[in-house]
């Protein structure tokens, strides 16, 4: 049996259909949503929030936000013309499967336009980039961006997205090895950042708000194989952010106790017995021309 929902008209000479624009993903409930479409003349305040997002632009087109249950597959179109109730409306049937096509396309462009702008495997876009580039109104406590933000995760070129305060870092799986990458929802760990070198960055335990020191620089020839080992756990940890913080350049980390992420930044910065530093770090690790800061 093929089953779908809609809304039918009665002698209509011809279909009232309209062009329309979504500025704002607005979820709820699916107990608010179905008392939102069992009363449309109720004022709401999701509507009364998003009143500059609904409007009819110069070419009579409508700009609307959409509506949707957290359980429901189905959406509701409003354009409030300025009021804070759902004065125009359009039922906007399996609008999660729509979300998730449009945001699949949206995938491929992001992607094919990162990888072109910048060859190494890590790459950052603002939320100001993403809606000036893209068209479309993303930021972090905006319902569009996290129907976006799955589709990224679960594409095979990326290992993880991060989340940061102006935008989004993401980490790419080496050109040629897609295949072979599985996505690893626990996120990528320190060790695989290596490869870069890392230049004034600030290691911190998950949710810590000591201060860091700072590691001068990074990579995978900072430390001797006696260092590799010793300090395994730490390079083993998994990053649950970086961002631009306080403190300048961070990655939190997790998986590992707080007190060996800092024992490991002061060994790096000298604070450890000569002959242990000198057993832990090489004398020739700076790696030319291909540095990550964040700056």
């Amino acid at each position: 049996m093929l089953e779908t929902r809609g809304i039918f008209l009665r002698k209509e000479e011809k279909m009232p259909v309209r062009k329309c624009i979504i500025e704002a993903v607005i979820t709820i409930p699916d107990s608010e949503f179905k008392e939102f479409q069992e009363g449309l003349y109720e004022s709401q305040p999701f509507i009364r929030d998003n009143l500059d997002k609904m409007y009819v632009g110069k070419s009579g087109e409508y700009h609307t936000i959409l509506v949707v249950g957290d359980e429901s597959p189905d959406g509701v179109l409003v354009e409030s013309e300025g009021y804070d109730y759902a004065r125009y409306v359009s039922l906007l049937p399996e609008a999660k499967a729509f979300l998730k096509r449009k945001m699949e396309e949206l995938t491929d462009k992001i992607i094919t336009d990162l990888r072109k702008e910048n060859p190494d495997e890590l790459a950052r876009i603002s939320f100001s980039e993403l809606s000036e580039k893209y068209g479309l109104n993303f930021n972090p406590n905006q319902g569009l961006f996290y129907y976006l933000l799955p589709v990224l995760r679960g594409r095979k070129e990326i290992r993880d997205v991060y989340v940061e305060q102006e935008g989004i870092l993401c980490a790419f799986v080496p050109v040629g090895q897609e295949d072979g990458f599985a996505y690893r929802p626990n996120g990528i760990r320190l060790i695989e950042l290596l490869n870069f070198s890392l230049e004034n960055v600030h290691l911190l335990p998950d949710g810590s708000d000591d201060m860091p020191l700072t590691i001068i620089e990074l990579n995978d020839r900072t430390l001797t194989e006696n260092g590799k080992s010793e300090w395994s756990d730490v390079l083993n940890a998994r990053i649950k952010k970086i961002y631009q913080g306080y403190y300048g350049f961070q990655i939190d980390l997790t998986g590992v106790k707080a007190s060996r992420i800092y024992d490991f930044s002061a060994m790096l910065a000298g604070y450890c017995p000569i002959e242990d530093y000198y057993k832990w770090v090489r004398d020739d690790s700076y790696i030319p021309g291909h540095k990550m800061t964040f700056d």
